[in-house]
């Protein structure tokens, strides 16, 4: 498992190939920090940005945009703090 979960809307043969809709919620894993501080993870391969999150957390997020290379989400809730978050 590579530590994302995606919800339904996902998955469901409607939408198919349509990574995440707008205000989708879903959980990821964040992998590293990128130029200009926000953190980044991937969805099913597709990079999405999250602001106020740290490498290795798992965080629940939303879709905010949703451009063609790349998503953008704000933070939900942090589910699994990262070894280098600092509180």
């Amino acid at each position: 498992m590579n530590g994302l979960t995606a919800t339904p809307a996902c998955n469901s043969e409607r939408n198919a190939g349509i990574i995440a809709q707008m205000d989708e919620v879903f959980d990821i894993r964040i992998e590293k920090l990128v130029y200009g501080g926000d953190g980044l993870g991937r969805l099913d391969g597709q990079a999405v940005f999250v602001p106020m999150t740290a490498p290795g957390d798992l965080a629940r997020v939303r879709t905010v945009e949703r451009k063609k290379g790349y998503l953008r989400a704000e933070l939900v809730e942090v589910l699994e703090p990262g070894a280098v978050r600092r509180t």
